[in-house]
Protein backbone atom coordinates (compact mmCIF):
# COMPACT_ATOMS: atom_id res chain seq x y z
CA UNK A 1 0.00 0.00 0.00
CA UNK A 2 1.22 3.32 -0.89
CA UNK A 3 0.50 6.97 0.86
CA UNK A 4 0.86 10.24 -0.17
CA UNK A 5 0.18 13.34 -1.82
CA UNK A 6 -1.57 13.66 -5.21
CA UNK A 7 1.74 14.74 -6.84
CA UNK A 8 3.46 11.78 -4.76
CA UNK A 9 1.26 9.00 -5.88
CA UNK A 10 1.10 10.11 -9.42
CA UNK A 11 5.76 10.29 -9.45
CA UNK A 12 5.03 6.57 -8.01
CA UNK A 13 2.70 5.08 -10.03
CA UNK A 14 4.85 5.97 -13.16
CA UNK A 15 8.08 4.15 -11.20
CA UNK A 16 6.14 1.40 -11.25
CA UNK A 17 5.12 1.50 -14.69
CA UNK A 18 8.57 1.93 -15.75
CA UNK A 19 9.62 -0.86 -13.75
CA UNK A 20 6.98 -3.57 -15.38
CA UNK A 21 5.29 -3.45 -12.54
CA UNK A 22 1.63 -4.17 -12.62
CA UNK A 23 0.04 -6.21 -10.14
CA UNK A 24 -3.27 -8.63 -10.78
CA UNK A 25 -5.53 -8.64 -8.35
CA UNK A 26 -4.30 -6.11 -6.37
CA UNK A 27 -7.57 -5.06 -4.64
CA UNK A 28 -6.97 -8.12 -2.41
CA UNK A 29 -3.44 -6.13 -1.10
CA UNK A 30 -5.71 -2.95 -1.48
CA UNK A 31 -8.30 -4.51 0.87
CA UNK A 32 -5.99 -5.21 4.09
CA UNK A 33 -4.64 -1.90 3.32
CA UNK A 34 -8.06 0.02 3.72
CA UNK A 35 -9.08 -2.60 6.79
CA UNK A 36 -5.65 -1.46 8.27
CA UNK A 37 -6.09 2.42 8.15
CA UNK A 38 -9.89 2.26 8.92
CA UNK A 39 -10.03 -0.50 11.92
CA UNK A 40 -6.25 -0.99 13.38
CA UNK A 41 -4.86 2.27 13.67
CA UNK A 42 -6.54 2.57 16.92
CA UNK A 43 -5.35 -0.01 18.05
CA UNK A 44 -1.48 0.01 17.57
CA UNK A 45 -0.69 1.24 20.46
CA UNK A 46 -1.32 -2.11 21.78
CA UNK A 47 0.86 -3.94 19.49
CA UNK A 48 3.74 -1.17 20.70
CA UNK A 49 2.87 -2.01 24.44
CA UNK A 50 3.09 -5.36 23.78
CA UNK A 51 6.25 -5.11 21.85
CA UNK A 52 7.78 -3.55 25.04
CA UNK A 53 6.53 -6.01 27.04
CA UNK A 54 8.50 -8.56 25.43
CA UNK A 55 11.62 -6.37 25.02
CA UNK A 56 12.03 -5.87 28.79
CA UNK A 57 11.37 -9.58 29.65
CA UNK A 58 13.66 -10.46 27.01
CA UNK A 59 16.25 -7.81 28.75
CA UNK A 60 16.11 -10.00 31.71
CA UNK A 61 16.70 -13.51 30.09
CA UNK A 62 20.93 -13.64 30.81
CA UNK A 63 22.22 -14.04 27.52
CA UNK A 64 20.02 -11.91 25.38
CA UNK A 65 21.44 -8.61 24.30
CA UNK A 66 18.35 -6.18 24.05
CA UNK A 67 17.55 -2.51 24.89
CA UNK A 68 14.13 -2.11 26.14
CA UNK A 69 14.25 1.72 25.94
CA UNK A 70 14.50 1.57 22.04
CA UNK A 71 12.00 -0.63 20.98
CA UNK A 72 9.64 2.05 20.02
CA UNK A 73 7.33 0.23 17.63
CA UNK A 74 5.59 -3.23 17.17
CA UNK A 75 9.41 -4.47 16.19
CA UNK A 76 11.56 -5.98 18.52
CA UNK A 77 15.31 -6.44 17.61
CA UNK A 78 17.55 -8.61 19.83
CA UNK A 79 21.16 -10.32 19.41
CA UNK A 80 22.51 -13.59 21.65
CA UNK A 81 25.21 -12.82 23.51
CA UNK A 82 28.91 -14.27 22.47
CA UNK A 83 28.51 -16.67 26.15
CA UNK A 84 25.68 -18.15 24.59
CA UNK A 85 26.43 -21.25 22.80
CA UNK A 86 22.92 -22.45 21.03
CA UNK A 87 23.23 -22.06 17.46
CA UNK A 88 21.21 -18.73 16.08
CA UNK A 89 19.23 -21.80 13.60
CA UNK A 90 18.89 -23.98 16.33
CA UNK A 91 16.96 -21.55 18.74
CA UNK A 92 14.81 -20.46 15.76
CA UNK A 93 13.90 -24.57 14.90
CA UNK A 94 13.23 -25.10 18.60
CA UNK A 95 11.39 -21.86 19.16
CA UNK A 96 8.90 -23.02 16.27
CA UNK A 97 9.03 -26.82 17.08
CA UNK A 98 8.29 -26.51 20.29
CA UNK A 99 6.35 -23.87 21.40
CA UNK A 100 4.70 -22.78 17.78
CA UNK A 101 7.05 -19.23 17.83
CA UNK A 102 8.23 -17.35 14.88
CA UNK A 103 10.78 -14.85 15.00
CA UNK A 104 13.37 -14.05 11.99
CA UNK A 105 16.68 -13.55 12.13
CA UNK A 106 18.16 -10.16 11.90
CA UNK A 107 21.70 -10.94 11.18
CA UNK A 108 23.93 -13.77 12.87
CA UNK A 109 23.53 -13.29 16.74
CA UNK A 110 20.30 -11.37 15.24
CA UNK A 111 17.00 -11.60 16.01
CA UNK A 112 13.46 -9.65 14.86
CA UNK A 113 9.89 -10.42 16.96
CA UNK A 114 6.93 -8.70 15.77
CA UNK A 115 3.72 -7.81 17.91
CA UNK A 116 0.42 -7.54 15.75
CA UNK A 117 -3.40 -8.37 16.50
CA UNK A 118 -3.16 -11.80 17.23
CA UNK A 119 -0.50 -11.60 19.60
CA UNK A 120 -2.00 -11.38 23.50
CA UNK A 121 -0.26 -10.50 26.78
CA UNK A 122 -0.19 -14.31 27.50
CA UNK A 123 1.45 -15.00 24.65
CA UNK A 124 4.49 -12.89 25.31
CA UNK A 125 4.37 -14.65 28.36
CA UNK A 126 4.42 -17.79 26.55
CA UNK A 127 7.29 -16.67 24.76
CA UNK A 128 9.57 -15.81 27.35
CA UNK A 129 8.94 -19.17 29.23
CA UNK A 130 10.19 -20.84 25.67
CA UNK A 131 13.21 -18.43 25.52
CA UNK A 132 14.20 -19.29 29.52
CA UNK A 133 13.75 -23.16 28.35
CA UNK A 134 15.38 -23.34 25.32
CA UNK A 135 18.08 -21.23 26.30
CA UNK A 136 18.04 -23.19 29.52
CA UNK A 137 18.25 -19.97 32.08
CA UNK A 138 15.77 -19.64 34.64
Amino acid sequence: MLCGTLDFIHRARRARKMLGGGMRQAGILASAGIVSLEQMVDRLSEDHHTARELATGLADIPGIDIDPAGVQTNLVYFALKKEISIAPAVLLKRLDDEFGIKIGQAGPRAFRAVTHYWISPQDIETALKAFRAVLEVR
